[in-house]
């Protein structure tokens, strides 16, 4: 009967960018081996992680989504087109973010560097909501009405389009064929913004 080997446990803590290489090349060497397990921890020598104000700049970045996102994504579904439902809910997690990085940020131990930057991030944050609020609701009223569309009640103008078949189709035509041997009550229009 073969004894299994008894594979002993080997903890490295890694404290700067130097030894990161040095315990990778270990740990791979160790894993070829299939000697031992290999726990790879990392120490905060210099308190990076404390100072790091993470809530700010993931607002930051968040806020950057949520104002790039609606022209160059969301505007493809008209579910998000219509309303920016979807930038509305990132944005207030962004902001939500934000918040929390300027309490952070205006610790009494903090330097002033990390308050005027704080504070920029979260008005960068803001303004951004703001230009994308005043895009949709302001500038979407300043499209011009068309005068030749026709109004509700009124009978739509003749026209003739050509079909998925390259064959001419009127609107008359369509009124006046039957359709599953009854007369047609009416016709939908549908006006479809993309490319079939």
């Amino acid at each position: 009967m073969k004894v299994p080997h008894k594979r002993r446990r080997t903890v490295l803590t890694v404290c700067s960018s130097g030894q990161i290489a040095e315990a990778v090349e270990y740990v791979t060497r160790t894993i070829r081996q299939n000697s031992a397990f290999v726990n790879l921890s990392f120490c905060d020598k210099y308190g990076f992680m404390k100072r790091l104000n993470w809530q700010i700049w993931a607002g930051f970045l968040l806020s950057l989504i949520a104002g790039l996102s609606y022209p160059f994504l969301f505007v493809r579904w008209t579910i998000t087109r219509e309303f920016p439902w979807a930038n509305l809910v990132l944005f207030a997690i962004a902001l939500v973010l934000l918040f929390f990085g300027l309490r952070r940020a205006f610790k009494p131990d903090k330097s002033i560097f990390a308050k005027i930057f704080s504070c920029l991030t979260a008005a960068f944050g803001v303004l951004l909501l703001a230009g994308l609020l005043f895009m949709i609701f302001v500038m979407g009223s300043w499209l011009p009405r068309s005068l030749g569309a026709p109004q509700v009640g009124q009978k739509a103008p003749d026209f003739t389009l050509t079909d998925s078949n390259n064959k001419p189709v009127t609107l008359a035509q369509l009124l006046t064929e039957p359709f599953n041997n009854k007369p047609p009550k009416g016709v939908l229009l549908i006006f479809y913004r993309g490319y079939w």
